[in-house]
């Protein structure tokens, strides 16, 4: 806010609100930057939050893919027919079927886990 002094000149009066703009300019200047820097000290802190999160929920969906594969494991060890003449049962021939898939699905989990993001 431009002031007058008493006895001020007419030149020093427009020295002393050159000044005055010039140091409303700086600190403008200094908002922006500080503006920019938190701006990205946030986004930052962002990316390393949702990186984290992908790490953890790809770490999950392997753990629940190695469920599944260990489930189908032991649904053929219980359905596996006893004997050469005893047919195979619905469950015995549903987890043979599944188990190439759920052994795939496991390695698909376990790759995206340890790729490294560039």
């Amino acid at each position: 806010m431009a002031f007058k002094i008493p006895g001020e000149s007419p030149a020093e009066e427009r020295f002393r609100k050159r000044m005055e703009r010039a140091q409303q300019a700086q600190e403008e200047r200094e908002k922006k930057v500080q503006a920019s820097v938190s701006f990205q000290i946030a986004h930052r802190e962002h990316e390393e939050e949702m990186r984290k999160w992908k790490e953890r929920m790809s770490f999950d969906m392997y753990l629940l893919a190695d469920r599944i594969l260990e489930r189908v494991e032991m649904q053929i060890r219980e359905h596996t027919p006893k004997t050469p003449e005893e047919p195979w049962s619905e469950e015995f021939c549903n987890a043979v079927r599944m188990l190439p898939e759920a052994r795939q699905f496991v390695e698909d989990c376990l790759m995206n886990c340890t790729k490294e993001e560039r």
